[in-house]
């Protein structure tokens, strides 16, 4: 089984370590396919989990939605103009969407069913759209953004090898171990998430100590010459916040999954599908960036002080 997972994720690894670290235009061109790629596969898998009656309809308008959203997250975040074009920009998109999923509800009227795949088309967008979209805008932060997401990537990643091994372990004691959420995921357990905050802790603070002078950033609002860093408090806060997030993550994704009678959300072997590898990363991207915004807001306040 292991093995069976390694061979599909060793080259996508390496796929996403050359999009990351590919110098100059050449590897902002291949991250920006990359997260093109990511965002049109997760979306399809989606609207499959969802079961629209009408696929088509919803799909095109959500890979619409995505593919702009993408466009103004590859905007540099360091500039206060940029900054407010993605802010407005991704309120006028969104108002739009919404306004347009209903148009889509109208065509059928007002029956449950219709109203069922407008609550699932807005839910799509919430769930894959928006979230994803903060890839890219980590990913351009300045010349740390890569490395910032890659060690983001890394921690929250960490915590589902680390889960897997002593989850795995722990299972086969004679009394089994204690399970999360027995119907949701019935192989997740406490002594897997233990096992994933060790992972997360350990690989967050090993990447801290080698590489503490790559994963700064300048303050997003762009005013000064303002430059931050993490911090060992913070690596340590984030080697415990990602694998707790990033179960909740998991376990949302596999709500859906249940609701939806599958057992994996695509057909890549041994990983499942796309929102089978992105599950854990999805709430962790907007939170690790809305994180990233309050330290540039107050390190500002700090240095005007």
């Amino acid at each position: 089984m292991l093995l069976h997972r390694l061979k599909t994720a060793l080259p996508m690894v390496a796929l996403m370590l050359l999009a990351f670290f590919l110098p100059g235009t050449a590897g902002r061109m291949l991250f920006t396919l990359f997260a093109t790629a990511m965002l049109c596969l997760a979306l399809s898998e989606i609207v499959a989990l969802y079961k629209f009656e009408h696929p088509r309809r919803f799909l095109l308008p959500l890979l619409l939605l995505g593919l702009a959203f993408l466009v103004l997250s590859a905007l540099d975040s360091g500039k206060i103009i940029t900054l407010l074009l993605q802010m407005g920009g991704e309120t006028a998109l969104l108002i739009t969407y919404i306004l347009g999923v209903f148009c889509l509800g109208f065509r059928a009227g007002p029956t449950a069913a219709s109203v069922r795949e407008i609550n699932a088309g807005l839910a799509a967008a919430l769930y894959i759209c928006w979230p994803l979209c903060f890839f890219p805008k980590i990913y351009f932060l300045a010349d740390g953004g890569p490395w910032l997401l890659f060690y983001l990537v890394l921690v929250t990643k960490m915590a589902d090898v680390g889960a897997y091994f002593l989850g795995t372990a722990t299972a086969r004691l004679p009394g089994g171990n204690h399970k999360i959420a027995k119907i949701v995921s019935p192989k997740k357990s406490w002594e897997g998430l233990v096992g994933g905050i060790l992972a997360s802790l350990l690989s967050s603070l090993l990447f801290f100590y080698y590489f503490q002078h790559r994963l700064h950033f300048i303050d997003i609002g762009g005013f000064g010459n303002l430059q931050l860093s993490l911090t060992w408090t913070e690596a340590f806060a984030w080697g415990i916040i990602a694998p707790v997030v990033g179960l909740l993550g998991d376990l949302a994704e596999s709500v859906l999954k249940r609701a939806a009678d599958c057992k994996d959300s695509g057909t890549l072997p041994g990983l499942g599908g796309i929102l089978d590898t992105l599950d854990s990363l999805i709430p962790m991207a907007p939170l690790f960036y809305a994180w990233l915004l309050l330290r540039s807001a107050l390190g500002l306040i700090q240095q005007l002080q």
